[in-house]
């Protein structure tokens, strides 16, 4: 049983490679035709740097906010802290209703 899934295997894996050399794309080796790109189409090496270009920021920007969101957080506790240890006020408390 194994033996014929293997050779199955191999004659679907031959058939599909076959079957991918006549598949192209227009844009791949980064000739796109005036008309393409006055559409605003672009090279696949355009869009490359601009993916990466994305994920560069978001990556920064993501940075920055966890670094400005342990700052807030930092302050919060501080505030709490002041208020408990000072004002004897617990934020939590269910009794103090104002």
């Amino acid at each position: 049983m194994i033996r014929r899934l293997s050779r199955f295997a191999l004659v679907a894996a031959l058939f599909a490679s076959a079957s991918c050399q006549t598949f192209s794309w227009s844009g791949r080796g980064g000739n796109v035709d005036p008309e393409s790109a006055a559409r605003g189409v672009k090279d696949v090496q355009t869009l490359e740097r601009d993916y990466n270009t994305q994920r560069y920021w978001a990556f920064w920007r993501h940075n920055l906010q966890g670094k400005w969101d342990s700052f807030y957080n930092g302050l919060h506790e501080i505030h709490r802290s002041f208020d408990r240890h000072l004002f004897n006020y617990d934020w939590d408390d269910p009794k103090a209703r104002y």
